[in-house]
């Protein structure tokens, strides 16, 4: 069975913290701050130097993988291979707060 990967961004992230307050009774915005600022503090201090530039550069300033790849002298493949990584572990740990 596949599991299906969850990519946080300003976009998805309202309607996320939304979906989870409807679980937990709650409608007001503290819940989005929370979820901000664990997923803020999991890419800090959980994922590596290369995956936290490559999930930061595409995701919230919406950079494209060749362009990342350029910047970090690899190939488009290894960035990929960073985000997809990355965003992994980031929702394998927020699911655990969610």
């Amino acid at each position: 069975m596949r599991s299906k990967l969850i990519h946080f961004s300003d976009l998805n992230s309202d309607k996320i913290c939304f979906e989870k307050s409807l679980m937990d009774g709650e409608t007001n915005s503290e819940n989005r701050q929370k979820v901000l600022k664990i997923l803020m503090n999991i890419i800090e201090n959980d994922l590596t130097d290369r995956q936290r530039h490559c999930v930061f550069e595409y995701y919230f300033n919406g950079k494209k993988m060749k362009t990342i790849a350029s910047e970090l002298g690899i190939t488009p493949p290894v960035v990929t291979r960073h985000i997809q990584m990355g965003a992994a572990k980031l929702y394998k740990i927020a699911k655990y707060y969610m």
